[in-house]
């Protein structure tokens, strides 16, 4: 029983809940995704403050591309994963992801 009551207590010891929170690769895959867009725009020096002028039914909507990263963070995770993957393929070939930033504004309007 001794034992059972050192392990128990080694393990507060630790903190090993605290530890876990220091990995990403253990973050929930939303957390991961909301991080790495946050740096992925701040890479890319991408103004968040930049309005998009989106026209549908002959009526113009303004959208702020801060808006536009609000959204797509509250999309569900297989959304969130082809987001990722387009950008990562738009960055990859050396696109203006600005293009497909207004693409989503869009959808959103």
């Amino acid at each position: 029983m001794v034992r059972i009551s050192t392990k128990a207590t080694h393990i507060k010891q630790t903190k090993f809940g605290d530890s876990i929170m220091k990995h990403d690769w253990l973050q929930p895959e939303w957390y991961s995704f909301n991080k790495w867009i946050d740096t992925f725009v701040e890479e890319k020096n991408l103004d968040i403050n930049f309005t998009f002028e989106i026209e549908k039914n002959e009526e113009l909507h303004l959208i702020e591309l801060s808006n536009v990263i609000s959204y797509i963070k509250a999309v569900d995770l297989k959304t969130k994963n082809k987001i990722k993957s387009t950008f990562v393929k738009i960055d990859f070939l050396n696109g203006d992801v600005l293009h497909f930033f207004k693409y989503l504004a869009r959808g959103i309007v």
